[in-house]
């Protein structure tokens, strides 16, 4: 598993010796302190981190690179990442998280500081991916019971491929559904259709399980666009 950082940092907006109220999240990272002179210096940058209960949080990756990383020294967040809203901004194609940024670190007075809101700017599910290079990866899932649709992929598979073999919850391949029938998906898509030669996904016995197999391909996402009642 794979965490990406945003692709694009945005200043909206700044004021002199003011602080943007916003929720606090758990993916903020402690701090890293250092002593300087007399100012005891703190950095603050975001790490996103997933819990199963609510109680044990765990982070994606052992290397913990941050989500919204600081900026360069002297840019509108060159000395902290902090006050990330509860929730971010979803769209067809992307996720946006707002934040408040800091020219200055917490070793400054307020009176001192340049406060900004900043926006964080992923593709769509972009946070995390699973990736597999030349060697090849799969990615079973446990057995569901889908809605009658279309299944579409998140995956960049510029240099490569992905393909889906619907199963039986004992593992088998089911009729029609092998690795050999399933076209493959070549190209960076956000919202991929996957297919099969002479066969729709409606047909497929369930419960079933979906079997991903990667090369030289990163896997965001994917989810069942249910039939409009009526359709297929």
């Amino acid at each position: 598993m794979a965490q990406s950082r945003a692709n694009t940092t945005t200043c909206l907006d700044s004021g002199t010796g003011t602080s943007i109220s916003a929720f606090w999240l758990s993916c903020m990272s402690p701090t890293q302190a250092r002593r300087e002179c007399r100012w005891t210096v703190l950095w603050m940058q975001c790490w996103p981190i997933y819990s199963r209960d609510g109680a044990n949080w765990h982070h994606f990756d052992t290397e913990r690179p941050p989500v919204i990383p600081r900026g360069e020294a002297g840019s509108f967040d060159g000395g902290m990442v902090m006050g990330v809203a509860n929730e971010p901004l979803i769209e067809v194609d992307s996720i946006h998280w707002y934040y408040t940024g800091s020219r200055e670190t917490h070793g400054r007075s307020l009176k001192d500081k340049i406060m900004s809101i900043g926006r964080a700017s992923w593709r769509l599910d972009g946070f995390v991916s699973l990736d597999a290079d030349a060697n090849g990866g799969v990615i079973e899932t446990v057995p569901l019971r889908l809605p009658n649709g279309q299944l579409q992929v998140n995956v960049d598979a510029t240099k490569g491929s992905l393909t889906v073999e619907v199963l039986f919850p004992d593992g088998s391949t089911q009729p029609g559904f092998s690795v050999e029938a399933c076209t493959p998906i070549k190209g960076d898509h956000l919202h991929h259709t996957g297919s099969w030669t002479q066969i729709d996904l409606t047909q497929a016995q369930q419960p079933l399980r979906l079997r991903f197999s990667l090369r030289w391909a990163k896997l965001y996402s994917f989810r069942i666009i249910p039939y409009e009642a009526g359709a297929k």
